[in-house]
């Protein structure tokens, strides 16, 4: 299976997320498979069978939460899913 490819920050400074500490601040953000290469959790398409099932959007791409993505890695916000969803 071939890499994602992806771009870094230095390249794009605009770019989201940058840090794990983006997805920690709008935990309610969606990301998409790009994203989690850019941030290295992921290193191949293989790598997101290993994450929760994603969201249904329309432009029918793989998207998460960042959330999901924060507790599925053990970098969870550390709060209940009641009290992440009323911080959003």
């Amino acid at each position: 299976m071939p890499n994602i490819k992806h771009r870094t920050t230095a390249e794009r400074p605009d770019i989201w997320p940058a840090s794990l500490d983006d997805l920690r601040r709008q935990p309610g953000r969606l990301v998409f498979l790009p994203d989690l290469a850019r941030l290295r959790i992921i290193r191949s398409y293989d790598g997101a069978k290993k994450l929760p099932p994603p969201l249904y959007v329309p432009s029918e791409k793989k998207a998460w939460e960042a959330r999901t993505i924060l507790n599925a890695i053990g970098a969870g916000l550390g709060l209940t899913d009641d009290a992440a969803r009323s911080e959003t």
